[in-house]
């Protein structure tokens, strides 16, 4: 984040807020990209289930 605002700070001498908005916005949103494009690409494999499941005769206990 410090490295952010330092980068904000000075291109503030030179370009106007709403072009380093623009560019701040495009930065965050590779995030989004990124884990879209890992999905689409099955490089997110689902975690394995742990725990067990009941038996059929087993009891289990709901506290409301």
């Amino acid at each position: 984040m410090m490295l952010s605002l330092s980068v904000a700070s000075f291109f503030s001498q030179t370009h106007s807020p709403r072009d380093i908005g623009v560019v701040a916005g495009a930065c965050s949103s590779m995030t989004a990209v990124f884990w879209g494009w890992a999905q689409c690409t099955g490089r997110l494999p689902e975690p394995a289930l742990e725990g067990h499941e009941p038996e059929r005769d087993e009891e289990v206990e709901v506290h409301v």
